[in-house]
């Protein structure tokens, strides 16, 4: 095997060489994507042979558990290998888009967010509003829309059971949204401690902690303008009860 291997490799390599030049110069050019269809020429054979290996190290595998060899052992370690290689190929030759493209109403309040993918806006007014995003590669395109309602805010009812009242009576953020310096109003119907988590959305990162004392009424002020703009969720935990709220942060 050892004394095969450098002829396996000379002979892989000028197959390789053969396939880059059959992909970029002796395909014809897509009439419909261009150029960035010959990407496929990478991606779809990595995913077969990545699949195929998996299939061979399944076989090598159930043959040395029912009859031990160093041969079957041999090869699915080195299918093994040969099975990371065709799938980092694969996963990094994936088509992306190459950009998108939000359509929004104009009555929305836009706001900066790091994820270019990501839309970040307000409703200024309450109504049913159609939005729509449109991704694109060279000249084929994709749309998905949603229509979205936004209700008027109305006063919270009393119902419930007789006798019983709501342990958090009140979880706001002031100003929302802000830059970056805000106070959170809590509100218990029991004196209880609190715990507050801001995290940032979409990361899930957690950028400021705040826990307080046995209250009824809690009020927390944070000062972060060195924050990114974007939007953030503000966790609330009483007992084993949790809450958030959201807010954008200019």
């Amino acid at each position: 095997m050892k004394r095969a291997f450098p002829l396996f490799a000379l002979l892989t390599a000028a197959l390789l060489s053969y396939a880059l030049y059959g992909a970029l110069v002796a395909a014809p050019t897509e009439q419909t994507m261009g150029n960035v269809q010959r990407i496929f020429y990478y991606h779809v054979p990595s995913a077969w042979t990545a699949f195929l290996l998996f299939f061979i190290n399944f076989i090598a595998s159930i043959q040395y558990l029912v009859r031990p060899r160093p041969f079957a052992d041999r090869l699915a370690k080195w299918v093994a290998i040969a099975i990371g290689i065709g799938a980092c190929i694969g996963a990094f030759v994936v088509p992306l888009p190459e950009g998108v493209e939000w359509n929004f109403p104009a009555s929305f309040q836009r706001f900066p967010s790091s994820v270019p993918e990501i839309f970040m806006a307000q409703p200024l007014e309450p109504g049913t509003f159609s939005m729509s995003m449109r991704s694109f590669l060279a000249e084929c395109h994709d749309v998905r829309e949603k229509t979205i309602t936004v209700l008027s805010e109305g006063k919270s009812s009393t119902g419930g059971r007789l006798g019983y009242e709501e342990l958090i009576r009140e979880f706001s953020v002031y100003p929302n949204p802000n830059n970056g310096n805000f106070s959170v109003l809590i509100s218990l119907s029991e004196e209880k401690t609190i715990r507050l988590k801001l995290i940032q959305f979409p990361t899930g990162i957690v950028v400021a902690d705040y826990s307080s004392g046995s209250s009824f009424e809690h009020e927390a002020d944070f000062e972060l303008p060195q924050i990114p703009a974007g939007m953030y969720v503000v966790l609330l935990e009483v007992d084993s009860q949790q809450r958030f709220i959201r807010f954008m942060k200019k």
